[in-house]
């Protein structure tokens, strides 16, 4: 069981692949919302996290805006998280920039700070192989959120035709 704060969805999703190196091979990831995952059975949760898999993928539940989890669930939690070499990991994802509260605080939590505006230029920069003038632009005008840079970044490429490097007249 593990708390990731962060307010970014693109950087949510982009975590899986550092999420599989920590935990190793054959991991599925599925996403869920705390909904969802309040409205799962606990046996079930603890049968799965009890029984190695049989085509040797296990599976983590990435389970979005784990604020709203109940607090029932959050304490049925701890009985999931003493179970040796577990075939289920749960990642309770929030998007609240505040540390885990209440039930949560009993589990590890990593927190990714909001992005600033000098960090997102970077990204773009290192990500997409533009000018840092381009980059500070392109967050000026579409903000900090890299979904919708990410977003902006494939329509300006696919103008681009990858003729030309984008750059500010």
């Amino acid at each position: 069981m593990i708390v990731f704060i962060c307010e970014d969805d693109f950087l949510v999703e982009e975590s899986r692949n550092v999420w599989a190196q920590m935990l190793g091979p054959n991991w599925v990831f599925e996403r869920l919302h705390a909904k969802e995952f309040d409205e799962l059975e606990i046996a079930k949760l603890m049968d799965e996290a009890q029984t190695p898999s049989l085509f040797s993928q296990n599976r983590v539940l990435m389970v979005g805006n784990a604020e709203k989890v109940s607090k029932r669930r959050g304490e049925e939690l701890q009985g999931l998280e003493n179970v040796p070499n577990s075939s289920l990991k749960v990642i309770l994802v929030c998007s609240s920039g505040k540390a885990p509260e209440g039930w949560m605080k009993s589990f590890p939590a990593i927190a990714i700070d909001a992005l600033k505006p000098a960090d997102v230029t970077r990204w773009l920069v290192e990500r997409y192989e533009i000018s840092p003038e381009v980059a500070r632009h392109i967050v000026d005008s579409a903000g900090t959120e890299l979904y919708p840079l990410h977003n902006e970044m494939l329509k300006l490429e696919a103008y681009l035709g990858g003729a030309r490097p984008p750059e500010i007249h």
